[in-house]
């Protein structure tokens, strides 16, 4: 800045780790951290969330790759528990942990989300502040210019009140309506410094349609974080539920939801992201990027004295001088005319100059208090500092918070696909199980019966020994395969009441 000076705001410690993140362009070479509008800037502002984005790419691939894996063999491992009387578990309290994880990352998501806001309403809420203190001012000063402009009419009459008046001489007279004259000239000119000021207060701190936007675009953010943050607890949920159940189309389902998630999830944690790199680099050193794109202009004055209290000029302070330079112009020439108007006895002249004392006094301490109360830099360096630390606090920590949630669900919804379709397999392994349990039973006594009916109907005569041995070799051999079946039998129902 050309007038020198020290900004009273200092970033905060998030904001200078964001603002201390490399960032590259397309042909990886390094991008300058100081927050512009180009082109540029964008690239270097876009290749860290990108970075993000690929991961969360790279997790998805691997999670439809284990699906397709898993989808395409069984495991004999798995199966091999299962007839060795061994009973596995669903893994339904490690799919409850992540699920429990998942949450934990949306109720992030959700604090972000309403930090955010918070900080938000908290702009707007200052540039309504700021917009009202300004307002207030602009209506000061135009009253005083209207009194100014009804002290300059009133100023008139007198002139013709001198010249309707009986007066010694017309020399006189003369005198009397220069003075007047000029008094109504510096009347005039004071009206046109303080209509002056009027014109640069309003046209630079007309925000009122930013806060129409700042709050229409922000509820529409806040209501889809909203939205996906449901989203996520539900899908956390459902996996629960499935697993809670038994039930293998519900943790079908839910693998399916928490493919979206993942990808939401790592969408909205590089969206929010780049808020937060972006706020950062704007809040590094916003008094940078408000000179640049005002320097030049006819409020570049204006805002450097807002942004420097005490280092550098009022831009208002000629304006304001020239206005009580003819204040006192017109107020040294009206004592004059008072006591001519009272030594000549002009009733008329009279009337009017009392009215113009009574007039000026207001307009003088109206004069001063704007002056000390509405264009004072400690009043719009306050609003200044309410409005930076809104935008550069509490809406960088939400995005941050945001940012932080989003990722956390991202990868817990990569462990959340594992575990369930984990749990998935094995649901669907033991209905199979069961069935084939339930029919090897059902089948177990006809099939018995057919042997021993076989065994005796085709036992020869008992005729010989040796063939009367080999009968009873033959009888005690199917009784041991009875027996064997029997034992296989009761190891499977072991295995059914041990999962029911």
């Amino acid at each position: 800045m050309s007038c020198g000076g020290t900004e009273s705001y200092m970033p905060t410690a998030l904001v200078r780790r964001f603002h201390d993140l490399p960032r590259f362009d397309t042909r990886l070479s390094g991008v300058p951290a100081t927050f512009d509008i180009s082109w540029k800037y964008a690239e270097g502002a876009l290749s860290l969330p990108a970075v993000l984005v690929t991961l969360g790419i790279l997790l998805l691939l691997i999670s439809l790759l284990y699906l397709c894996c898993c989808a395409c063999r069984s495991s004999p491992s798995f199966q091999d528990r299962f007839t060795s009387g061994k009973t596995p578990g669903c893994g339904c309290g490690f799919l409850a942990i992540i699920a429990l994880l998942c949450c934990g990352g949306a109720a992030l998501v959700y604090f972000g989300n309403e930090y955010m806001r918070s900080g938000v309403g908290g702009v707007a809420n200052t540039i309504q502040s700021a917009n009202q203190t300004v307002m207030d001012g602009k209506d000061d000063i135009d009253s005083i210019s209207s009194n100014l402009g009804g002290a300059s009419s009133d100023l008139g009459r007198l002139v013709t009140a001198w010249q309707n008046a009986q007066l010694p001489s017309e020399t006189v007279r003369q005198e009397l309506i220069k003075a007047t004259q000029e008094a109504q000239a510096s009347a005039d000119s004071a009206q046109d410094e303080t209509d002056g000021i009027s014109d640069t207060v309003s046209g630079i701190y007309d925000l009122s349609p930013i806060k129409g936007y700042i709050n229409k675009y922000d509820k529409i953010r806040w209501q889809a974080t909203l939205g996906v943050m449901c989203f996520i607890v539900a899908v956390a949920v459902f996996s629960v539920l499935g697993a809670a159940c038994k039930s293998p189309c519900v943790v079908k389902f839910t693998v399916f939801l928490a493919l979206i998630a993942l990808i939401v999830g790592w969408v909205a944690s590089g969206a929010f992201f780049v808020i937060a790199v972006v706020g950062s680099d704007l809040c590094f050193a916003p008094s940078a990027f408000i000179d640049s794109h005002l320097n030049g202009t006819t409020y570049a004055a204006t805002a450097r004295y807002i942004i420097y209290c005490g280092d550098c000029p009022n831009p208002y302070e000629t304006d304001y001088n020239n206005a009580n330079t003819y204040l006192s112009n017109v107020a040294t020439q009206l004592d004059e005319l008072s006591i001519a108007a009272t030594n000549f006895n002009v009733e008329q002249a009279q009337q009017i100059t009392r009215q113009l004392n009574g007039s000026l006094i207001d307009i003088d301490a109206s004069l001063s208090s704007l002056w000390s109360e509405k264009i004072n830099c400690s009043n719009l360096n306050g609003i200044y500092n309410d409005l930076v630390v809104a935008t550069c606090g509490k809406v960088i920590d939400g995005a941050a918070f945001t940012f932080a949630g989003g990722t956390a669900v991202g990868v817990f919804m990569f462990f959340l696909i594992l575990a369930a379709q984990r749990v998935w397999t094995r649901i669907a392994f033991r209905e199979s199980f069961e069935e084939d349990a339930e029919t090897t039973q059902l089948l177990a006594p006809s099939r018995r019966r057919h042997v021993s009916r076989g065994s005796l109907d085709s036992a020869p005569p008992a005729y010989s020994s040796g063939r009367q041995h080999g009968m009873e070799s033959h009888v005690q051999s199917n009784s041991g395969a009875a027996a064997a079946t029997r034992r296989k039998e009761a190891e499977q129902f072991e295995v059914k009441e041990a999962w029911t």
